[in-house]
């Protein structure tokens, strides 16, 4: 934690889009530090903008370079580029951090599937 204060490592991107998921962070600010204008909240009527759920599932094949997550990981996946699409983050900002995302979903699974244990996962070689 503290050479992640320091700046000195960072942490990995699926940890901190989960941990946005389970929080109010925005990804966003975990990014870079900037905290977003408050979109408008939704309301039943707010309709989704299939725009732009194309773009995130577009973004999201292509995070994912050819492997395949469960549905359940894919939909985390697709739900978290679009909340970045439709809160203002240009789409190249949003590939180069659901790269890692994907990545991290396929390990999380990889290690499920060998009984490897969580804490820690992945933190060695990370420089």
């Amino acid at each position: 934690m503290a050479r992640y204060i320091r700046e000195e490592n960072m942490p990995p991107f699926d940890f901190m889009a989960r941990l946005c998921l389970g929080t109010d962070l925005s990804l966003e600010w975990m990014a870079t530090g900037v905290e977003p204008a408050k979109p408008a909240p939704l309301v039943a009527s707010q309709a989704v903008r299939p725009e732009v759920v194309s773009l995130a599932v577009q973004l999201a094949e292509e995070a994912l370079e050819g492997k395949r997550l469960e549905p359940p990981d894919y939909g985390q996946l697709v739900s978290l580029i679009y909340d970045a699409l439709v809160n203002g983050l240009p789409s190249a900002q949003v590939l180069a951090f659901a790269r890692p995302a994907a990545r991290g979903f396929s390990r999380g699974k990889e290690d499920a599937a060998q009984g490897v244990g969580g804490s820690g996962k992945g933190a060695a070689g990370q420089g």
